[in-house]
C-alpha cells in the first residue's frame, strides 16, 4: 500500500515548486513536482508543476483529469487537463497561472461513457470522481478515488449553506492571500476526514490509498457502491438543470450516522433590477433523505435547507435582506453597506434568529468598519441583544424584523441612525455595567496586518460582568496560534 508522505506545509512546498524556488536541480520528483531542465534560449524557461497519480474505480483509461481552477466541477477552457491511461495514469501539467491554484483547487475526473474500467469493461454511466485540495499532506500519488470523492462531498456539504445566495463554488482565486479562508478549509477538510473515518469504518490512509494495488477488497466493494451513487446522483442533477436552465444543481449519495442518504442541493441566481429597485430572489434549497443501503429507494426526509434573498444598489451603497429556514431554525438578516465597491468601507448587519423546536429567540447586530474588507482587515462589534419571553419581544431594535417580507417599506434612513449609534472601535473604552442593560453579550474584533502576519484581536463581554481577551496569529500556511489575558493591562499568555 502506499503511504502518506506528510509535509509540514504543503501550501508552502507547492509555492516553492510553483516558483521554481527551493531547489536547484535539474529535477524534482514525486508526485508533486517540476522539471527546470530547460536552458536559457530567450523563452518561458519555468517548467510546468506536474501532479502525477492514479484514477480508480477499477483503474480507469480515457478520464478526463483536471484541476479545477473556478470551483463549479466542470472543466472549463482555461483549465488543464490530462487523460488517464493504463492503470489509471495521468501526470497533469499546470502552466504559470495555474500554479498557485495547486493548493487551492480539487482535482476533478469526468469519466465519459466509453471510458473503460480495466476490472469492470467499458463504462455504460458517466460520472465525476473528485480530490479536494489538500492543505497539509502530499502523496507519493494523488489517487483520484471513489472514496476521495466522498471526502469531497462531505466538504462540500458544509461550506454550500454558508455561502449563502452567493456562488457557491470556491474558485481558487478567494483563496489568493486569505489565510481566514485557507484556515476554514482546513478545518472543514479535518472534520469531514473524521466523519469518513467513521461512517465508512475507513482509515484515514485508506481514503487517499490505491486499493487495487494493497488488495483490499471490502474498500473495492465500497469504491462500487459510492460509484453507483456519483453515476445516480450526476443523471439526476443534469435532470434537474434541463429542467431548470437556470439553476445550478448537485446530488450526492453518501453514507452518515443514520445510514445512507441522498442530499440535493439546488441553486437559483439572482438578477439584478434597474438602479434603486429590488433583484429577483436567490434561491439556495436543500433537502436530505434516507436511502436504502442499496441506494435504490428514497425514504423519509431528515433535514432541509432553504435560503432566498433580495438586494439592489442606492447610489453608492447595497443592501440586501434574506431568510432562511432550516431544522428547528428560522433566519432573518439585513445587510447595508455603505461605499459597497469600495475597498474601505462601513458595514450594518442585523440576524435575527428564533429556534422553532425550543422557541429561544436571539438578534445579533453588527457594525464592522472594513479597512480592507477583501483581506479582512478592520474593526467588527457584535451586539447581542435579550429577548423578553413574557412581552414576546427584543429589549432593543425590536422593530428590525421581517426583512424580507417587509423590503418595500423599511424605513432605511431610521435603521442607519439607531445601527450607527453603536461603537465598532476596538480601543474604545465601554463601560460593561452600562452595556449589560441592553445586551447579553458584545464582542469587538480588531484584524491588522503586523509584518507579514494577519493578527486578531478580540475582546468579549458577557452580562456576568468582566472583559476577555484573545489574540490569535495566523501564519503563512494558514495554521494559527491563540494568546489570552483576563484584563487589557495583563501580559499575553496561554489560553485555558
Amino acid at each position: 500500500m502506499k503511504k502518506l508522505n506528510l509535509v509540514l506545509s504543503m501550501a508552502a512546498a507547492l509555492s516553492l515548486a510553483a516558483c521554481g524556488g527551493g531547489s536547484d536541480s535539474s529535477s524534482d520528483s514525486g508526485a508533486v513536482g517540476g522539471d527546470n531542465s530547460g536552458g536559457n534560449d530567450g523563452g518561458d524557461t519555468t517548467a510546468a508543476t506536474t501532479v502525477s497519480g492514479k484514477v480508480i474505480d477499477g483503474y480507469i483509461q480515457g478520464a478526463t483529469v483536471f484541476l479545477d481552477v473556478n470551483g463549479n466541477g466542470k472543466q472549463e477552457p482555461n483549465e488543464p487537463s490530462a487523460e488517464s491511461g493504463e492503470n489509471g495514469e495521468y501526470t497533469l501539467e499546470l502552466e504559470d497561472a495555474d500554479k498557485a491554484c495547486l493548493p487551492h483547487a480539487a482535482l476533478v475526473v469526468d469519466v465519459p461513457v466509453g471510458a473503460v474500467d480495466e476490472d469492470l469493461g467499458e463504462v455504460g454511466k458517466a460520472y465525476v470522481m473528485t480530490i479536494p485540495p489538500l492543505q497539509g499532506e502530499q502523496f507519493e500519488e494523488v489517487n483520484i478515488t471513489p472514496l476521495t470523492t466522498i471526502l469531497w462531498s462531505e466538504i462540500k456539504s458544509e461550506i454550500i449553506p454558508e455561502r449563502g445566495n452567493g456562488n457557491p463554488h470556491l474558485a481558487c482565486e478567494e483563496f489568493q492571500g486569505n489565510s481566514d479562508l485557507i484556515a476554514d478549509l482546513q478545518s472543514k477538510m479535518d472534520f469531514a476526514i473524521s466523519q469518513v473515518v467513521s461512517h465508512y469504518n475507513l482509515s484515514e490512509q485508506d481514503i487517499f490509498a490505491d486499493y487495487i494495488e494493497s488488495g483490499n477488497v471490502e474498500n473495492y466493494e465500497l469504491a462500487q457502491l459510492i460509484v453507483k451513487g456519483l453515476q445516480k446522483g450526476l443523471e439526476e442533477a443534469r435532470a434537474i438543470e434541463e429542467e431548470n436552465p437556470d439553476v445550478s444543481a448537485n446530488v450526492s449519495y453518501r453514507k452518515t450516522e443514520d445510514g445512507w442518504v441522498r442530499i440535493e442541493y439546488v441553486f437559483t441566481p439572482q438578477s439584478e433590477g434597474a438602479a434603486g429597485e429590488w433583484s429577483s430572489s436567490a434561491e439556495t434549497r436543500s433537502v436530505t433523505n434516507a436511502v436504502s443501503s442499496d441506494l435504490e429507494q428514497i425514504g423519509e426526509q431528515l433535514d432541509f435547507y432553504n435560503r432566498s434573498s433580495y438586494f439592489k444598489t442606492i447610489d453608492a451603497d447595497r443592501i440586501e435582506v434574506a431568510t432562511y429556514e432550516e431544522s428547528c431554525n428560522d433566519a432573518q438578516t439585513l445587510n447595508y453597506t455603505v461605499g459597497y465597491q469600495q475597498t474601505e468601507n462601513t458595514e450594518y448587519e442585523v440576524l435575527n434568529n428564533m429556534d422553532t423546536c425550543g422557541g429561544l429567540s436571539t438578534k445579533s447586530v453588527f457594525v464592522m468598519n472594513w479597512l480592507d474588507k477583501a483581506e479582512g482587515l478592520g474593526e467588527v462589534a457584535q451586539y447581542m441583544v435579550p429577548y423578553n419571553t413574557e412581552t414576546s419581544e427584543f429589549g432593543k431594535f425590536d422593530y428590525m424584523k421581517d426583512f424580507v417580507e417587509r423590503r418595500d417599506e423599511l424605513n432605511l434612513d431610521s435603521i442607519l441612525v439607531d445601527l450607527g449609534a453603536l461603537d465598532a472601535s476596538y480601543d474604545d473604552t465601554l463601560d460593561a455595567n452600562a452595556m449589560a442593560e441592553d445586551y447579553s453579550n458584545v464582542s469587538l474584533k480588531k484584524t491588522v496586518m503586523e509584518g507579514d502576519l494577519k493578527v486578531e484581536y478580540q475582546r468579549q463581554f458577557d452580562n456576568e460582568g468582566g472583559w476577555n481577551y484573545k489574540k490569535t496569529t495566523y501564519q503563512e500556511d494558514g495554521t494559527y496560534t491563540e494568546e489570552c489575558k483576563g484584563s487589557a493591562d495583563a501580559e499575553w499568555g496561554a489560553c485555558e
